[in-house]
């Protein structure tokens, strides 16, 4: 994504907090700015149509949605979709299809790795489907229970979205109070999650709750994660077969771990799209290099009590990735910019900072980092 763009969707995101819901034009920085990124945007996005309209129309192998959209005519041969409204599909699919799934992602990672011993039910779930390192098949997302409960307990606890909105067409009842037509009703999910009737003990990241046998999810206005009624999320199954793919694939190659107690981990309610709050870090590594890692870290510790008390820092920039995992073990040491190029601050790092080169070392996930110890 070029970085422009990226900056224009960065001021776009951060006009959109939860401040939006009660009124989205209030006189703040952060809304003049989304505003006036949204203008460059459809700016933008109209240059691109007028070159593509005046250019050779696009071969199968190289169209994309902006081609597609753009083939969409009115009868008398006008784009049906101008650059606003295209650009306003684009921020919703950002904003609907990407925040909440990485949220939602992000959340049940977090839970699994607080409950162990449902982390090791889904594994096991994993491993049973996968024996033979085949390909995840279609058929092989429909028989993953366990770990589509564990996404449904994540998106109970965690809901993406603070309240569900609708505006009302006619006059109705509910327990003695009148709702008048045109008037807007509100439901919360992270409240309507917790009632203990509908979820018992709900605190408790319990999976088993969406078994045959309990289904409390059953009530389709109690479970609200996507919503519920004729305007119920359309995304819904499309939305949990794509985090069980990520998880198939994040979970057999690589292991994580909490770098913080599990009780500072809370979702941050000043976001339209409720995230994890910042900061939120965990380890990982790949599982395949794992024992290798942990060889080589201990030996460099080893080796270093017996040397000189002189180390060195040497980085294979061919394999890093611009992970960043160095930085956050080791600032002192690495930074990585935005274009995710590192830089090693200091490559004689003294006794204090010997822990912290070999801690990066270890937890960098391609193993680009090692510390050498000079005899």
């Amino acid at each position: 994504m070029p970085r422009k763009v990226r900056e224009l969707f960065h001021d776009l995101e951060r006009g959109t907090d939860a401040m939006a819901f009660v009124d989205p034009y209030a006189d703040i920085e952060s809304f003049h700015r989304r505003d006036a990124a949204r203008v460059e945007m459809v700016a933008l996005l109209q240059s691109i149509m007028d070159e593509r309209e005046a250019g050779p129309e696009a071969t199968d192998d190289d169209r994309d949605l902006l081609d597609v959209l753009m083939s969409i005519r009115e009868e008398d041969g006008t784009l049906r979709f101008d650059a606003d409204m295209v650009t306003g599909m684009f921020i919703s699919m950002m904003f609907a299809g990407h925040h909440t799934t990485s949220t939602t992602a992000a959340w049940t990672l977090l839970e699994l790795l607080k409950h162990p011993v449902e982390m090791d039910k889904v594994m096991a779930e994993l491993d049973a489907l996968n024996t033979a390192g085949e390909p995840v098949t279609y058929q092989a997302l429909r028989e993953m229970p366990h770990l589509e409960s564990s996404i449904k307990e994540a998106l109970r606890l965690h809901p993406p979205l603070i309240i569900l909105m609708r505006k009302v067409l006619q006059d109705f009842e509910v327990q003695g109070y009148t709702i008048k037509a045109g008037k807007f009703v509100c439901a919360a999910p992270a409240v309507t999650h917790r009632i203990a009737s509908l979820f018992p003990d709900p605190e408790r990241f319990d999976p088993d709750r969406y078994s045959p046998e309990r289904a409390e999810d059953k009530n389709l206005y109690a479970w609200q994660a996507f919503g519920g009624g004729r305007h119920k999320c359309s995304g819904n199954a499309f939305a949990l077969f794509q985090i069980k793919a990520i998880f198939c694939i994040l979970l057999r190659r690589y292991e994580f771990e909490l770098v913080s107690p599990p009780e500072s981990y809370r979702d941050d309610y000043t976001k339209m799209v409720v995230e994890p709050a910042s900061p939120c870090r965990i380890r990982y590594r790949r599982r395949a290099k794992a024992e290798q890692a942990q060889t080589m870290t201990e030996t460099h510790i080893h080796y270093g009590d017996q040397a000189s008390g002189h180390y060195r820092i040497e980085v294979d920039f061919d394999l890093c990735k611009g992970h960043a995992a160095c930085m956050s073990e080791a600032p002192e040491l690495f930074h990585v910019n935005e274009e995710g190029r590192l830089t090693v601050l200091n490559d004689r790092p003294g006794e204090s900072l010997v822990a912290k080169a070999n801690a990066a070392a270890k937890y960098c996930p391609t193993q680009a980092i090692r510390v050498i110890a000079d005899r």
